[in-house]
């Protein structure tokens, strides 16, 4: 990224959702690089991220226990760490907290404010 911002990693199974990143990273300018294993997922974090997206309906990464041994590294703890799903689904919103997640939101709050979370991932949004 020539901005001097930092990469963005992405967890996300949900074609429709990985399409508003692209659309909204393309608007922005802003890197997103999408991980399939748990080995891209730490080749990414070797290059420090501005921020991970979590889609929290990711079926083929365990992206729980992703978040805990990213956190539990002095090296990466501090990255910042954004959840997305379900609105309903407190159990999610609850099991990625505990994780580590720093923020959780619906999936139509993040996809709503895709642009400004790409470029600023800690703003805030409505309907958290």
């Amino acid at each position: 990224m020539s901005d001097g911002q930092g990469s963005i990693i992405a967890l996300v199974d949900d074609l429709f959702v990985r399409a508003k990143i692209e659309a909204a990273a393309n608007a922005t300018g802003r890197a997103v690089r999408y991980v399939r294993s748990a080995a891209d997922f730490e080749a990414a974090l070797a290059q420090s991220p501005a921020a991970i997206l979590v889609g929290m309906a990711a079926t083929r990464l365990p992206w729980e226990d992703l978040i805990r041994r990213m956190r539990a590294d002095p090296a990466t703890a501090g990255a910042y760490v954004l959840a997305f799903g379900p609105h309903k689904n407190l159990d999610l919103r609850r099991r990625a907290l505990d994780a580590g997640a720093d923020r959780v939101l619906a999936n139509s709050a993040f996809v709503a404010a895709l642009p400004t979370l790409l470029t600023a991932p800690a703003t805030e949004v409505e309907a958290e």
